[in-house]
């Protein structure tokens, strides 16, 4: 999957439910919305902050497949086993640690079995989350990996990205 310029072609499918932790101020949602969410498909975008939620409704205005949701994903009304993709998107590492861990398995609970969650992390400056310790999360929130690599952004520096899937209860 390509971060940088979305696309949605490894993840689209019909009726496809998905749910979006960070996401660039509603650039990357709103690249969903426009090429992936057809016949049925949602999109459920999650964050604790509510200037970023504001600002990704405003960019997403139009859409009516989509809905927004600002608090803790573990204390939101989403159902558990609901959606089919997950996408955590440059937003981890702002987590503190001490939350991470429950935020990851909170994600993972909203994946139906066989679910997939894409994940782009920073894995290479100070400011980012060693990728030991992302796959560990990931991993100890029922998460397998499937497919991951590693690119570089100019401002993030080094990347880690990859597809994780929720397995089959």
């Amino acid at each position: 999957m390509e971060f940088q310029n979305p696309k949605t072609s490894d993840f689209v499918v019909h009726e496809i439910a998905y749910v979006l932790m960070g996401g660039f101020y509603g650039r990357y949602a709103k690249s969903l919305a426009l090429r992936g969410l057809t016949d049925g498909g949602s999109l459920t975008c999650v964050d604790t902050s509510a200037a970023w939620m504001d600002r990704a409704r405003r960019r997403l205005a139009k859409a009516t497949n989509i809905e927004f949701h600002c608090g803790d994903l573990a204390e939101l009304d989403i159902p558990d086993a609901s959606h089919d993709v997950a996408i955590i998107h440059l937003m981890l590492h702002d987590v503190p640690e001490e939350n991470r861990q429950g935020l990851v398995s909170a994600l993972s609970a909203k994946l139906k079995p066989g679910g997939r969650l894409a994940i782009r992390e920073p894995i290479g400056r100070r400011h980012s989350l060693p990728e030991p310790q992302l796959k560990d999360l990931l991993s100890a929130a029922g998460l397998t990996e499937t497919s991951a690599q590693h690119t570089k952004n100019f401002f993030m520096g080094e990347l880690y990205e990859g597809v994780w899937e929720r397995q089959c209860a």
